[in-house]
């Protein structure tokens, strides 16, 4: 179990890191190569469409391979996209590596939680919450570092973070597949042979209907988080209040670490059990919206983003624990890797929505620079908070 943790661990810190840069880095770079907020909505959409039959496919497909193997091509996937994207100005090509790199983070999206329940199911919220902690601590660190990569390199900045991003995803891989020690596949009652899932298996709607409750909630709640945290996230500071890119990467480090402490802390905050785990759910989405609102609607920096940084404190880093807890008891044992993988893939139908609604919003006629970059954060807050109604339906 502690090889595996260490494992497991290590490339969350890596990824977290490497996360950060890119974060930080894409926005400023197509803006640089001009593409407008609108362009850059299409892209972030784009990219957020192409991983939705592959979350599927992959967590069905690891239910009779395995997890390791496709776990660790998500790293090198992530690594080649940052490697490839300071070398092209195309937006086409660049909606094709941002889909790439995003088919990386979802793979493993679906495959962390699983990966942790099958070797520590007793200590699950424990080591999710450590990993996932310990990734938004580094991918805090990920911030100024490319923004000190922006500032130090001129006009090769964004090709040293990304090719130092890429290094680091590389030795990411080469970690995890040497720690890692997988046990048997879990396969399936019906046979012992390892086979793909079949076509109806992978389109089936067959799940249970808590974790229909909680896709459906999750789809109204992806379109406020994709509005309030794609491209228009640092935008946000520097063309409402004036912040220089290496100020800018101060206030997302500080947005990770906001998340990061209660998250590393999960596994004794969040004790009980199913009737806890979605008072959290549920209370905390809506208070995260709530705080990414206030944060779109106040005019001054410092308390608009004294407010702002909140949002996951009080938000991500407490329910997000128990929102892991809740779809791994209803997902079948026996299909664990498919029916999470359709949870994340079904939820994440609408993602592409938020990035095309924050480039609307921000292009709307007769308002000032401050206010259309500001509507993102008000609106997308807003659809956040309402989508927690629904999760009292559990």
């Amino acid at each position: 179990m502690r090889r595996n943790f260490t494992a497991v661990l290590s490339t969350s810190v890596l990824f977290g890191l490497t996360f950060g840069m890119y974060e930080l880095v894409l926005p400023f770079y197509l803006k640089d190569q001009g593409v407008s907020n609108v362009g850059q909505g299409y892209i972030f959409a784009a990219g957020l469409l192409m991983p939705f039959f592959l979350r599927i496919g992959v967590g069905g497909i690891s239910d009779r391979f395995g997890r390791k193997i496709f776990y660790g091509l998500s790293i090198l996937l992530a690594g080649v996209a940052s490697l490839l994207t300071p070398f092209f100005a195309n937006s086409i090509v660049q909606a094709a590596l941002k889909g790439a790199r995003e088919s990386a983070v979802e793979t493993r999206k679906v495959l962390h939680p699983i990966l942790l329940y099958e070797f520590a199911k007793s200590r699950f919220v424990d080591f999710w919450g450590k990993t996932q902690g310990f990734e938004r601590l580094f991918e805090a660190a990920g911030y100024p570092l490319a923004g000190f990569l922006l500032t130090a390199g001129g006009a090769a900045g964004y090709r040293n973070a990304m090719l130092l991003a890429a290094f680091l995803l590389g030795l990411s891989f080469v970690g995890f597949a040497l720690l890692y020690k997988e046990g048997k596949p879990s396969g399936n009652d019906e046979t012992n042979a390892p086979r793909p899932p079949r076509l109806r298996e992978l389109v089936s709607l067959r799940l249970n209907r808590k974790l229909w409750i909680i896709i459906i909630s999750t789809m109204i709640f992806n379109v406020g988080l994709m509005c309030s945290h794609c491209f228009v996230m640092p935008l946000f500071f520097t063309q409402k209040f004036g912040l220089t890119k290496e100020q800018t990467a101060i206030v997302l480090m500080l947005h990770r670490l906001f998340m990061a402490v209660p998250l590393i802390f999960a596994g004794w905050i969040i004790r009980g059990g199913l009737k806890v785990q979605k008072v959290y759910y549920i209370l905390f989405i809506f208070v995260e919206g709530v705080l990414i609102t206030a944060g779109g609607l106040l005019p001054n920096f410092y308390s608009a983003t004294s407010v702002w940084l909140f949002h996951d404190f009080f938000g991500a880093g407490l329910w997000q624990p128990a929102q892991a807890a809740l779809i791994m008891h209803y997902a079948s044992d026996h299909r664990r890797g498919l029916d999470v993988g359709k949870v994340i893939a079904f939820s994440a139908v609408t993602l592409f929505l938020g990035p095309l609604l924050a480039g609307y919003l921000t292009a709307l006629p007769g308002l000032s620079a401050a206010a259309a970059i500001s509507l993102p954060f008000i609106v997308g807050g807003a659809i956040i908070a309402a989508s927690a109604f629904l999760l009292l339906l559990l």
